[in-house]
């Protein structure tokens, strides 16, 4: 799968140095791979679980 080289390479990438933050770690993923681009990464700003389980989540403070 896809997703497994990718945390591999992650994996290799941050074990590597030390992360204080975990805006660290961010920095970190997308520096993990070269070519054919860098990973992209999305930061999350908030998440919200509702009972019927629905998940809602911001990008920005800003957001409603």
């Amino acid at each position: 799968m896809q997703v497994d080289s990718m945390d591999a390479i992650i994996e290799r990438c941050v074990n590597r140095v030390r992360l204080n933050v975990p805006a660290d770690y961010a920095y970190h993923c997308k520096k993990a791979r070269k070519n054919p681009k860098p990973y992209e990464v999305t930061d999350i700003r908030g998440l919200r679980y509702t009972p019927v389980g629905d998940i809602y989540y911001k990008l920005r403070f800003s957001d409603e």
